[in-house]
């Protein structure tokens, strides 16, 4: 009867320390939930900037059009008025100049702004792979620990 009883307070024991790895466990998974919740704020915001830089660039390719029409509607102006020929192809190449000056800028703002929505939607792939990776795991250990628990308490149960 005194080994029942040790057995019992042995059980007892193991029980506890299997209860607080659990609770553990339970910690961990709330702190990787908050860093998950985080992570996703932070994909959110990547997206929404995602969605200014292509609305940007949209903004930026039309403009460029608007631009080239411009200088076109300038060229064949200066055509048709050959009194003011001079003082229009001044102006019409200021024009041309400051167009494609701001053509260049916009592209190369433009190939700016492709570059970081690259780097952001690699970033974002490397976000979800590394999250899914780790939610993997923490599953696979809380299985593990659930499995052991059952098994513990098929063992007390038999053990009483």
């Amino acid at each position: 009867r005194l080994d029942v009883v040790r057995r019992v307070e042995k059980d007892i024991q193991k029980t506890i320390t299997l209860m607080e790895e659990v609770q553990v466990e339970v910690n961990r998974h709330k702190a990787v939930a908050h860093e998950t919740k985080a992570v996703k704020e932070g994909i959110r915001n990547a997206e929404d900037e995602q969605w200014r830089m292509q609305a940007s660039i949209q903004h930026i390719t039309r403009q460029i059009s608007s631009a080239k029409e411009k200088l076109v509607r300038l060229e064949h102006s200066s055509a048709l008025k050959k009194e003011q020929a001079q003082a229009h192809l001044q102006t019409a190449r200021q024009a041309c100049e400051d167009a494609m000056s701001r053509a260049g800028e916009q592209e190369k703002r433009q190939k700016e702004i492709e570059a970081a929505t690259h780097i952001l939607q690699q970033r974002k792939k490397d976000m979800i792979k590394a999250h899914t990776q780790e939610t993997e795991d923490i599953l696979s250990q809380y299985n593990l620990l659930r499995e052991q628990v059952q098994d513990y308490h098929k063992t007390l149960n038999m053990a009483m």
